[in-house]
């Protein structure tokens, strides 16, 4: 029998981690020759720590690329793979042309929410339990509106009662605070890289409780050392402080830098990064 690959985007965030493991699950017991694998050597200590207090030892998954395989590719739509991408399981809105056979791309809290919905009774009530995990990790507790709809709350609250899980405390775990003690590591928390065309462009995230002028001056010096190192076009950069519920995105370039503030969360991956990728789509 023919043999898939799953993987996740590069530095795999919880909600990546999850529906790579879910699907995984779920195929093999529709009787799918199946491995979901993390190539990347490093993870975000944080994310790794959230995964293994839930059950997910992330290094067991930690393997090579597996040349000439087919890949199925989860919460995201556009990593280089040594092989074919025959499937995408993706809830990030893109205006791009996906060139694959299977495509699902739908607004939902979480791309593991999404592979849950495809058959709720294939899934163990451990499995469930990191659905609802993932769909507050993802939405920062729903409150990115632009990451989930109105009915993915009353879900989540029905997979919690079902599963006597505490909402409130779930809740809490869900806002995924990033330590600053090391300012060098902190800044590149959730780091992805895009591709817009001929365009590089670079981002990463930190979710505060508050933060210094001095420490957030620091972390963009960072970001544009690393923008430099990398030859990036464009680093994206953006800070959510919880107790001014504010978000503000640094667009830093080489020797330029523009910042925009909003009073409310902000959704890097369904409200920045396509108006990044509208924009440099329409360059010439």
């Amino acid at each position: 029998m023919k043999q898939y690959v799953i993987v996740g985007h590069e530095n795999p965030d919880v909600d990546s981690i999850i529906s790579g493991y879910l699907l995984e699950q779920l195929l093999k017991r529709k009787g799918y020759v199946v491995e979901f694998i993390i190539p990347d050597k490093e993870i975000d200590r944080d994310t790794k720590l959230f995964c293994q207090k839930y059950g997910i030892d992330v290094t067991r998954y930690q393997k090579d690329w597996v040349q000439n395989a087919d890949y199925i590719l989860v919460d995201h739509h556009e990593r280089q793979v040594p092989g074919n991408v025959i499937a995408i399981f993706d809830h990030h809105p893109t205006s791009k042309k996906i060139d694959c056979p299977n495509f699902l791309n739908k607004r939902i809290c979480s791309t593991a929410m999404l592979i849950y919905e495809l058959s709720p009774d294939s899934f163990l009530d451990e499995e469930k339990k990191l659905v609802v995990l993932a769909n507050f990790v993802d939405t920062v507790s729903f409150h990115l509106p632009d990451k989930y709809r109105t009915e993915d709350i009353e879900l989540t609250k029905e997979l919690c009662s079902s599963l006597h899980l505490d909402y409130g405390e779930l809740e809490k775990e869900g806002m995924m605070l990033t330590s600053l003690n090391d300012l060098s590591k902190s800044y590149c928390n959730g780091l992805k890289r895009y591709q817009f065309g001929p365009y590089f462009v670079m981002s990463s995230y930190i979710q505060v409780l508050e933060i210094t002028e001095e420490e957030r001056d620091t972390m963009v010096q960072f970001c544009q050392k690393r923008l430099r190192e990398e030859k990036a076009d464009l680093y994206v950069f953006l800070i959510v402080t919880f107790f001014k519920h504010t978000t503000t995105v640094y667009y830093i370039k080489e020797n330029t830098m523009k910042a925009e503030s909003y009073s409310y969360f902000v959704s890097r991956g369904s409200v920045i990064m396509p108006k990044v990728e509208s924009y440099f789509l329409q360059q010439k």
